[in-house]
């Protein structure tokens, strides 16, 4: 399921890149960005449930590096967003859509 959902955040964040892109408008944003962000439920519960099975002793620490990376992740996101902002949604499709490719290779 981990890889069904980075090949989805994959997909769909080619499609979100594109609709950035080509200025396709608010509703193209929303459903790319709702379908690749939907993906996020496949991802994270696996990738967790995948982590902790390994760590049985310090199971809580694990989890807790493990939320701590996905805040740090969303910050640092949300930084860079704000660095290159430029009164359109670019930006952020772009810094998504290189998330998406990155979670795809790495799974």
């Amino acid at each position: 399921m981990l890889v069904a959902g980075a090949a989805g955040a994959a997909l769909f964040r080619g499609a979100l890149a594109i609709v950035v892109l080509s200025g396709a408008g608010v509703w193209g944003l929303i459903v790319s960005k709702f379908l690749f962000s939907s993906m996020n439920g496949l991802i994270l519960a696996n990738n967790v449930a995948g982590a902790l099975s390994t760590i049985t002793k310090r199971a809580g620490a694990a989890s807790a590096v493990v939320g701590a990376i996905q805040y740090g992740s969303g910050m640092l996101g949300s930084a860079l967003a704000g660095l290159f902002a430029n009164g359109t949604p670019v930006p952020m499709g772009i810094l998504m859509a290189i998330g998406g490719l990155g979670c795809c290779s790495f799974a």
